[in-house]
């Protein structure tokens, strides 16, 4: 037994910065044993053992989570194979016990762990400070086995002030924190494993319902279903310029007669209506010949300046940022998506840059307060930080996890963007610069602004419609920027009236370059990343720390595509977030029978149930078999229900847009559709009648279904025709139908002027797809020559050059100069490639098309490849020369023994326990 092994902790050495890094003098006695410190990720390592010596400190990393709850029946355990809860991978009778298997290739890492700990005095765990950092400390003691002392560090930023602090202040695994992560993973486990069955038999196989992702798909479909909804409404505006004493204005008609202008507000989106509230105050609505007769009438050579009103205005400094805000603001000002933007704060975090980007805490710890006010008196003087007599310090939340603070730069010395070490990326210098600057204009002065506004009053002539007018004109000058100098600064305009001229009341003004100008009411925005971050965070749903890889989650499995998904045959903004059809699908099935499982309101109250018990005041056995159990209980509930469920009426898809007589047969079938939603799909279908003001199409008998296999038209219950899997609710009008079954019915793209035969357009349950020729045009039993679309492609938009292109597939771009052999272009079953004697290159999306690429592009892509095998096999002839050479040497070294029956039974021995060992 090693003393070493009960000593206390080795203080923490730090080369050059501290006096504990005064190298102890050589003895005579060996040195002690080092400490096994263990974090998730290998760059956190790396940063943080050049921070710690190695001969006192060994920095490993665990690359994340260790264990997890089986996926699949493969990864079952074989004496777990046979018990009921074994597929669910959560023991229900036995208080919720969950079962835990190794990561796949997790193995090796917990060897070497296992290895670095033999000969390790104590046991550091150095992961995150939250709830899966916790959980993955606890999964290491329990794989590890450690007979050494263990210790639970935490940290919010990799320094070595917060190091040595976090060494010396150690704690033991807060059981409550992990108590709480593993009830929210058997939660999801619980939820998604009885619902996406449910999901599989009704609407489509390989979907599934989360408990979280679930809310924010339905937010998603809802605001589609909104902008269906939405009918437009037009009115007109007018603007005109008026020259003042030193600078021009350019105003807006505000009222007529004392009766304000009509604005977009004033009209109901599922109407196109004024409102109540509108038509009570009489508020007119001009179309613009109306309101050009009416501007034709004013007298404004004669305007005159009727009020001046100015009004100073301070703006509060924006809070610190948090994960959420983090994500908002990156894409807003940087066009990030939420999964980016955690990537880049994740290697800004590991390599000591800013402090830990997962927190709900929008407060500054003091040393960040001190150098903060430090950096601003820096930057723009002692004036610009705050004096502590402005807004309050923000109050951590309810909902906070740790005790971390917010998101900074990292250090009791603030790092400037342009002194960051070399090497960095773009996307990490605008990150950092970003968190820079918010953290300054946190600590510092409110901006001082004066709004002010000009009322233009314009008498009209004896025979107009109206008596006067007025026109204002509203603008804001800086007049100290304080915290924009810092945060906004492209927003500072330190001139004073920059905007507006120097006028009073009384002031004659002389008009000119009336403008009429029609407005249209416009649908709520799609969400995107930052607005969907947003929302979620307002309702409490989910983590700040989890919206990334929901958002992604949602994407992965097809129920939401971002708008760069779409190509450019779709005019959608890149960073949109609009939902499959299969999404409206399920959508519609879980609000029908699950309210709760889409309900913002429920979902955030698991998330306080999840906080009390990670505060150690709630029991998550009780809660488990609260939500799980009894008869109101989600696995009752969805037994019960699923015999209730019709799969024919949740597979359809209803939408506002689409042709009225669809939703009228769907209404008379038991569905109810809501008269005022269907107003524009009726204007839609009048558009694409025929002549005699009635379609062709009996929508009557048609209906718009999702599969397993994607969304297709159905008419009197057979399929005619496949819809891309990247079809909107957009395209569901009666234009865009009419053209899909107009297809199906003719499918006759053109002809291919090589073979002379039809290039047909043909839909199966697997998806639209191209053939040259029929059936009959092929003899012996000869198949046609097909190719299926690409994901995303249009069928009502597909040419005769297009289909040519996707029947050459494989394309033969020519011979290899050396090879001869011949070099091929082809579209697999996991996307695009380019192909020669056995060695097969992806193509990448952005970069080339394989219906296009030409030879020596695809020579060049193959030529690296090929090189890079060659590296390979060197490398591996060499290594497996120096192994041979290594056993020829060592069997020549050692003198040959013969065989005796003592050395026969040893062998056996040997080779009976090895058995053993495998066994």
């Amino acid at each position: 037994m090693r003393l070493a092994l009960f000593l206390p902790s080795p203080p923490l050495l730090r080369r050059g910065r501290h006096p504990l890094c005064a190298r102890q003098a050589t003895t005579a006695s060996a040195a002690p044993d080092p400490a096994l410190v263990i974090v998730e990720s290998p760059a956190k390592a790396a940063t943080i053992q050049k921070i710690l010596p190695e001969s006192r400190y060994r920095v490993r990393s665990c690359v994340g989570h260790v264990r997890e709850l089986p996926g699949s029946a493969k990864r079952i355990p074989a004496k777990y194979k046979r018990e009921p809860w074994a597929k669910l991978g959560v023991d229900v009778a036995d208080d919720f016990r969950p079962l835990y298997v190794l990561i796949a290739g997790k193995q090796t890492i917990i060897s070497h762990l296992k290895a670095d700990l033999k000969n390790s005095a104590e046991l550091i765990l150095a992961t995150d400070e939250d709830r899966e950092g916790e959980a993955i400390s606890w999964h290491l003691t329990e794989l590890l086995k450690p007979t050494v002392p263990v210790r639970r560090a935490v940290f919010h930023e990799i320094t070595p002030d917060a190091i040595e602090f976090a060494f010396r202040n150690c704690r033991d695994i807060d059981l409550n924190l992990v108590h709480a992560q593993e009830t929210r993973r058997v939660l999801d486990r619980l939820a998604g494993y009885t619902m996406s069955p449910l999901l599989w038999k009704k609407i489509a196989k390989g979907l599934s319902a989360g408990r979280v992702q679930s809310v924010a798909m339905s937010a998603i479909v809802r605001r589609e279903l909104a902008r269906l909804a939405f009918v437009p409404a037009r009115y007109a505006g007018c603007t005109a310029r008026f020259e003042g004493p030193d600078r021009p204005v350019v105003a807006t008609l505000s009222t007529v007669d004392a009766v304000r202008m009509v604005r977009g507000s004033d009209f109901d989106d599922h109407t196109g209506a004024l409102t109540a509230r509108a038509t009570a105050k009489n508020i007119p609505v001009f179309d613009r010949p109306a309101l050009e007769s009416l501007v034709a009438a004013l007298e404004l050579a004669d305007a005159r300046v009727a009020a001046v009103d100015k009004k100073r205005t301070t703006r509060s400094p924006p809070r610190p940022l948090i994960t959420s805000t983090l994500q908002q603001e990156c894409g807003n000002k940087l066009g990030f998506g939420a999964g980016r933007t955690m990537r880049v704060a994740q290697k800004l975090y590991e390599n000591g840059h800013i402090t830990y980007m997962r927190t709900d805490n929008p407060n500054l710890s003091d040393q960040a307060v001190a150098a903060c006010r430090t950096c601003v008196e820096a930057l723009y003087g002692k004036k610009a930080v705050w004096d502590g007599k402005g807004p309050p310090r923000v109050p951590k939340p309810k909902a906070a996890q740790a005790a971390h603070e917010a998101i900074r730069p990292a250090g009791s010395t603030f790092t400037l963007p342009e002194d960051l070490p070399p090497g960095l990326e773009r996307d990490e210098i605008a990150v950092y610069s970003l968190i820079f600057k918010r953290t300054l204009a946190s600590q510092m002065v409110g901006a001082k602004l004066d709004q002010t506004t000009i009322k233009i009053q314009v008498q009209a002539k004896g025979d107009a419609p109206c008596r006067k007018v007025e026109f204002k004109a509203t603008g804001s000058v800086v007049v100290d920027p304080g915290f924009l100098r810092a945060y906004q600064s492209e927003d500072v305009v330190q001139t004073p009236g920059a905007f507006l001229p120097s006028v009073v009341e009384g002031d004659k003004l002389v008009g000119s370059n009336v403008a009429v100008l029609e407005h249209e009411t416009k649908p709520p925005a799609r969400y995107n990343d930052a607005s969907l971050v947003k929302d979620l965070e307002e309702l409490g749903v989910g983590r700040p720390s989890t919206y990334a890889s929901i958002i992604e989650k949602l994407i992965a499995r097809g129920y939401v595509f971002r708008g760069r998904m779409l190509g450019e045959n779709k005019s959608v903004p890149p960073r949109a977030l609009l939902p499959s059809l299969t999404a409206f699908a399920v959508e519609k099935l879980l609000s029908k029978h699950f309210s709760s499982f889409v309900d913002a309101e429920f979902t955030a109250k698991m998330e306080e149930a999840l906080d009390e018990i990670a505060g150690g005041s709630a029991e998550r056995t009780h809660y488990l078999r609260q939500y799980y159990c009894g008869e109101d209980g989600l696995a009752a509930s969805v037994e019960r229900t699923e015999k209730e469920i019709d799969a024919s009426v949740f597979r359809q898809i209803l939408l506002p847009n689409m042709p009225p007589e669809m939703l009228a047969s769907a209404a008379k079938a038991g569905k109810k559709v809501d008269k005022a939603k269907t107003a524009k799909a009726r204007a839609s279908s009048s558009s694409s009648s025929g002549s005699d003001g009635e379609s062709e199409t009996d929508w009557s008998n048609t209906k718009v279904l999702v599969s397993s296999y994607g969304p297709y038209v159905e008419q009197n219950g057979v399929v005619v025709a496949s819809l891309p899997k990247l079809t909107l609710a957009d395209d569901l009008t009666a234009d865009r139908l009419e053209t899909v079954l107009q297809l199906a019915q003719d499918p006759e793209l053109g002809t291919d002027p090589k073979s002379g035969m039809p290039v047909l357009l043909k839909t199966s349950r697997y998806g639209p797809y191209v053939q040259l020729g029929r059936e009959n045009d092929y003899a012996g039993g000869t198949k046609p020559k097909r190719s299926s679309l690409f994901p995303g492609m249009d069928v009502g938009t597909l040419t005769i050059d297009l289909a040519l292109k996707l029947l050459s597939l494989p394309r033969l771009l020519g011979t290899h100069p050396k090879s001869g052999n011949e070099v091929r272009a082809a579209m697999g079953p996991y996307g695009p490639y380019v192909v020669h004697d056995g060695t097969y290159v992806s193509l990448k999306k952005d970069v080339h098309n394989v219906l296009e690429i030409s030879f020596d592009e695809a020579m060049e892509l193959i030529s690296a490849s090929e090189y890079r095998k060659e590296v390979r096999r060197e490398k591996q002839a060499l290594k497996k020369a120096e192994v041979q050479a290594k056993k020829k040497e060592k069997g020549t070294s050692s003198p040959k023994v013969k065989r005796s029956a003592k050395g026969g039974a040893s062998a056996k021995r040997k080779t009976t326990a090895k058995q053993k060992s495998v066994a």
